[in-house]
């Protein structure tokens, strides 16, 4: 075969390819084969693109879960939990040591107090004060578990006035709001529960006692009481 005839059949052969798929940019029109996902490595994969057990694909409105492992801003509200009694009977105290209101929420924690602290927040719309010298003070507790009796190790601010009311003249009604931490921010108390994992329960409760011959009452009889607990991301 002369050289003339070779070169004659090379460039034959490279323009019908061209034509075929531009070797520059080639455009396939046909199903190409023997493409792997190490031949792609650059751009993005048209909105089209479905299927196939190595790619994952999230709808335009998906449903997502975030579970424990997710990471949320600082000052992120994480999980609220809430409980309340919209018409309650009375919660009154009789004794001088603290003893239980009967009113307690539970939180099952998102995140580990590493990652988030919480805050602690009652009302109740209307506390009575009889007019005979009469006090009564007010405690909230966390534990781990659910504990009616009161132990000072597991209150949430280690002071002796969490919340205090004194009447020597007048019988007094108003509405009353505490809000308390537990976490490890400056300031904040951890009570006796030290540190918690995700998934862990905390048991809050409010306790208080009296002194004096009158009533005291956290919540009158018609009023409302609600507790809520917030977890916040640190």
């Amino acid at each position: 075969m002369t050289r003339a005839r070779i070169l004659a059949d090379y460039v034959s052969s490279g323009d019908e390819l061209a034509l075929k798929a531009p070797l520059s940019s080639p455009a396939f029109t046909g199903t190409p084969t023997g493409i792997t996902a190490a031949h792609i490595t650059s751009g993005a994969l048209p909105v089209g693109v479905t299927g196939g057990s190595g790619l994952t694909h999230l709808a335009s409105n998906p449903t997502v879960t975030l579970g424990s492992n997710a990471t949320f801003p600082a000052g992120h509200v994480i999980k609220v939990t809430f409980k309340a009694d919209e018409e309650a009977g009375n919660v009154s105290f009789g004794s001088s040591d603290y003893e239980d209101s009967g009113i307690f929420i539970s939180h099952v924690c998102n995140q580990s107090s590493t990652n988030s602290y919480l805050v602690a927040e009652f009302f109740t719309g209307m506390v009575y004060i009889a007019s005979s010298g009469e006090e009564m003070r007010i405690k909230m507790c966390a534990t781990t578990s659910s504990n009616t009796t009161h132990n000072s190790a597991n209150d949430l601010l280690d002071n002796s006035y969490h919340s205090y009311w004194r009447d020597n003249s007048i019988n007094q009604y108003h509405p009353e709001y505490l809000r308390f931490y537990l976490g490890l921010e400056t300031e904040m108390d951890m009570a006796n529960i030290g540190t918690w994992n995700a998934t862990d329960e905390i048991h809050f409760r409010i306790f208080g006692l009296k002194e004096g011959s009158g009533d005291a009452r956290l919540v009158h009889t018609g009023s409302t009481w609600n507790f809520t607990i917030t977890e916040i991301a640190r």
